[in-house]
């Protein structure tokens, strides 16, 4: 598929080259000094020197004996003199062509509506260029889909916006706020709904992103050292030599000779890839002494997900080519580029990002950064519009359609997406099992409640909460929202259902409020050392009446706890009664010694099992098993070398 691709813009460009030299009665000048002569031969008279843009009328074309200097002549009319000139120097306008109109036509009508509109915009900026669709044959989804993967094949700079990055749990930890990153540590993965927004073609028929669809192909009349030279103004390349002898222009014009591929989107590859200040190490020539000497300038091959892998990776790849100087590294690289990528059908900059091929559509990019295409293009544009009348030169465009493409895409919000909650209360105890990222929860508060206090702190401090505070009940079961806005406006609604009811879970509600935790009818969350008298305090300050008694049955007031102690709370003229848990305590005498170390280890042998209460807290873990790591556990707190937490 690549290679008919390629086959088919190789026709294509040789039938434009045919078309526009034989449709046009009009041209300009694309050089400096060029003569217009008495005949066609370049011995004869000099009748004017012309520069870049100035115009003429084409009158026929004629050939020459002097087939060495120049084969092909055209004689024309610049102002009110005629003569002969090459036509090497003239670019024609095939603007006012008939048959240019009925082509430029013909090739508008292959494209979905949605792309005409701005494509014949673009036609009256660039009146000569041909806009021809590349039919990719793909869905939409398809490749949008092959395009977001958590490998980070879609990948956007630190420094965008929080809004454009992708939030699933692969990128982004919403109970940090952090993103994953990839390829050096400072790219994060896209969004979903980014990607769709760069991948998109119709988003970039721009007068300066249509670049990106540009035919990269060499042309000695359109690319000029002058315009690279403007292309790599504010940059290191602007005057720095290509190793201490030739100018970076120079270079990248030879390069384009080499390679027959645009001098301007190497330029700008090289921009993109070092940016303006050139101080990678794949370009350094001195990163250590491994690679000392080598160079990278287009990153090939340069992957990983530090900076020092990235950077490894590429002056591997440099040393096993033998780019052991600049100028190789710019050039051999160069041809690099139209092998790998130009000459298999990747010649756009568009697709030497977006791998329109299958089967593995994506696999075969040049880079990660999904707004690469938009930067590249936008500098490429730079270049040409310093040359004067390059609105009017030859281009050809070949734009990507997909099948069953949505009406339109957009770029997300911007703004921190954080939209999570870090804890969620009612009455000061936490909703059951709280997880921000779960959004439905029950509570349940005792018959006779009029009112809740809800509270809730957020994840991100730039996120706003409503919702908080006292709510009135006014039925026995009532549903409350509490909502969190990010940043960048999306809304996460928690809801939290209300219910009255018995006093047994009034009970219940009485031990959340005093801090204690419930498994059943075991009662835990006592620190070790914790004297009867002092909970009973706790509890009953929250509205129940208390009394504890030993595993034996007898009355504790001022003892210290233990597992297996009964706790009876009464409310309302019911009662209900728990079961103490210390965790570690697993000989019920209220301290965690070597004895609770022995238990725990006959347990695992089998020497001599727990059961009840004394199992539960053989589980300092809280893992649901009896093991080696909950002995563990009961060492460490012995030894003072970590505390077991209730």
């Amino acid at each position: 598929m690549k290679k008919l691709h390629y086959i088919i813009f190789s026709c294509l460009s040789f039938f434009l080259c045919l078309f526009v030299v034989n449709a046009s009665n009009t041209g300009f000048v694309t050089g400096d000094g060029v003569r217009l002569r008495s005949a066609a031969n370049t011995n004869a008279s000099i009748l004017k020197t012309l520069n870049y843009g100035a115009k003429l009328t084409i009158l026929k074309t004629v050939s020459s004996s002097d087939v060495k200097a120049c084969s092909k002549w055209y004689q024309a009319t610049y102002s009110t003199t005629t003569g002969y000139i090459c036509a090497d120097y003239v670019q024609l306008d095939t603007t006012t062509s008939s048959s240019n109109t009925g082509s430029y036509e013909k090739e508008l009508a292959k494209f979905p509506s949605a792309y005409q509109t701005k494509i014949k915009a673009l036609h009256s900026i660039y009146p000569n260029a041909i806009f021809t669709p590349f039919n990719t044959g793909v869905a939409w989804n398809t490749m949008l889909s092959a395009e977001y993967t958590k490998s980070g094949r879609s990948l956007l700079y630190d420094t965008i916006d929080e809004g454009y990055f992708s939030t699933d749990s692969w990128s982004y930890n919403y109970k940090t706020n952090k993103f994953t990153t990839f390829s050096g540590g400072r790219w994060i993965a896209a969004s979903k709904q980014s990607i769709g927004y760069y991948l998109d073609p119709r988003n970039f028929l721009t007068e300066k992103n249509i670049f990106m669809f540009e035919y990269l192909a060499y042309d000695s009349k359109i690319h000029t050292k002058a315009g690279v030279q403007k292309l790599l103004e504010g940059t290191f390349m602007a005057t720095k030599k290509v190793d201490g002898k030739k100018s970076y222009a120079d270079v990248f014009m030879e390069a384009a000779s080499a390679s027959k591929v645009s001098p301007y989107y190497l330029a700008s590859r090289v921009r993109q890839e070092q940016g303006t200040g050139g101080t990678s190490g794949l370009i350094s020539g001195n990163y250590n002494s491994t690679y000392k000497g080598y160079y990278n300038y287009y990153n090939i091959n340069a992957t990983g997900t530090t900076t020092s892998q990235v950077i490894t990776n590429g002056l591997k790849y440099a040393k096993s080519e033998g780019w052991n100087t600049q100028y190789k590294a710019l050039v051999e690289g160069a041809k690099w580029i139209a092998k790998g990528y130009i000459n298999i059908g990747q010649n756009t900059n568009y697709l030497q990002k977006w791998d329109a091929f299958g089967p593995q559509y994506g696999l075969h990019q040049y880079m990660q950064n999904i707004q690469a295409p938009v930067n590249e293009s936008a500098t490429t544009y730079k270049s040409y519009s310093a040359i004067s009348g390059y609105k009017k030169l030859y281009y050809v465009f070949s734009i990507p359609v997909y099948t069953s493409m949505p009406s339109s895409t957009s770029l997300p919000k911007k703004g921190n997406p954080n939209n999570y909650l870090k804890s969620l209360t009612v009455n000061g105890s936490s909703v059951p099992k709280f997880d921000g990222a779960t959004t439905s929860y029950t509570v349940t508060v005792p018959s006779g409640s009029t009112s809740v206090q809800v509270a809730a702190s957020k994840v991100y401090s730039g996120s706003s909460v409503s919702g908080l505070g006292t709510i009135k009940l006014t039925s026995d079961s009532q549903k409350l929202n509490v909502k969190v806005t990010a940043k960048n406006g999306a809304v996460r609604t928690y809801s939290i259902t209300v219910k009255r009811s018995s006093t047994n879970v009034e009970i219940d509600q009485i031990v959340n409020a005093a801090g204690l935790t419930r498994d059943g009818s075991y009662l835990g969350g006592v620190a070790i050392g914790t004297k009867a008298d002092s909970l009973k305090t706790k509890i009953n300050n929250k509205g129940g009446s208390t009394t504890v008694k030993s595993s034996s049955g007898s009355n504790k007031t001022s003892a210290v706890l233990a597992t297996g102690d009964k706790v009876t709370v009464t409310s309302g003229g019911k009662s209900k009664t728990y079961t103490l848990i210390i965790y570690g305590d697993a000989s019920g005498d209220g301290k965690i010694t070597s004895l609770d170390y022995v238990k725990i280890k006959n347990n695992i042998t089998g020497q001599k099992k727990l059961s009840g209460a004394y199992k539960e807290a053989a589980d300092p873990s809280k893992d649901g098993k009896i093991t080696s790591l909950d002995y563990v556990k009961v060492k460490n707190h012995i030894t003072g070398k970590k505390k077991i937490n209730q």
